[in-house]
């Protein structure tokens, strides 16, 4: 384990040197010019946080808050990202144990070896009149009516990820699932979209008074990001790009410290942060715990 690694950037740097062009290009890159790839990390930064001072800090938490029922250690969890193995040998296996070991949350890609997991999800379902088969499934078909048809066919939670506005958002309530989750996939997909942060507030607000839970990724890199997204009410924070290059470097070091960076720039509970903030501006009042 390296112990003069200490912030994310850190990471990067370091896996710059490390990974092979191949995998680096590969996880660095974003669609067209990038202007989305960016952004997501920009817009943290024109976002402040206003501090109260003199509180009671003699206990500090960033876990004891729920997702989709379950209590966890924190919200900072890891989101899919593939290819992990470019990374380090052990690939999304080295990830999870590294997850186990510091109470973070784990999803996980396609990692199936052999087996078409979206072909296996509508086998024998008909979307749209095309009968399902496999991977010969017409994706370019699926509807809403696809998301309220698997949640009525299974008990497990459902988490719609890729929601970028809040008209898609309520329609996400009325499909019945159990969580959003915004991303604009790491500037990968569509770029000139707005960084995740920015697409936040509103979205969180469309869902307002359902059980729905919002999560949100992109252009996390410091534990003040993480606490600006609790503040604008994201119930979890996911990171992608920065475990690829904690798997180049270690990568348990890598969720270590960005636990402790929340740790550092907060005192209390998570369920204390509360947001404050009105149209016009962009300072996040991070309730009454933030040191």
């Amino acid at each position: 384990m390296r112990c003069d690694l200490v912030c994310v950037d850190d990471f990067e740097k370091e896996a710059r040197h490390s990974l092979p062009r191949n995998a680096l290009e590969f996880y660095n890159t974003g669609a067209d010019d990038e202007e989305t790839l960016r952004e997501n990390v920009a817009a943290f930064k024109r976002l402040r946080l206003i501090p109260r001072v003199l509180r009671d800090v003699d206990k500090v938490s960033i876990g004891g808050c729920k997702l989709l029922g379950q209590t966890v250690s924190s919200p900072i969890c890891v989101a899919p990202t593939a290819m992990q193995k470019l990374a380090h040998e052990d690939g999304e296996l080295a990830t999870a144990r590294a997850c186990a070991k510091h109470g973070a949350k784990c999803s996980r890609g396609e990692m199936s070896k052999g087996r078409n997991v979206r072909g296996e999800v509508f086998k024998g379902r008909n979307v749209q009149g095309a009968k399902c088969e496999g991977a010969k499934c017409p994706y370019h078909q699926l509807t809403w009516d696809i998301v309220k048809w698997i949640k009525s066919a299974t008990n497990m939670k459902i988490v719609l990820k890729g929601i970028h506005c809040e008209d898609d958002a309520k329609l996400a309530v009325d499909a019945g699932v159990d969580a959003i989750w915004v991303s604009n996939h790491g500037g990968r997909q569509l770029d000139g979209v707005p960084a995740t942060v920015e697409m936040l507030p509103d979205i969180v607000l469309a869902v307002q008074g359902s059980p729905v839970e919002v999560y949100v990724d992109g252009g996390v890199r410091t534990g003040s990001d993480v606490l600006k997204v609790l503040a604008l009410g994201a119930n979890a924070v996911f990171i992608g790009r920065p475990v690829l290059w904690g798997l180049a470097c270690g990568v348990r070091v890598s969720l270590s410290n960005l636990s402790r960076s929340v740790k550092v720039n907060f005192a209390g509970r998570v369920q204390d942060i509360v947001y404050e903030c009105d149209d016009d501006s962009n300072y996040v009042w991070g309730g009454g715990n933030v040191l």
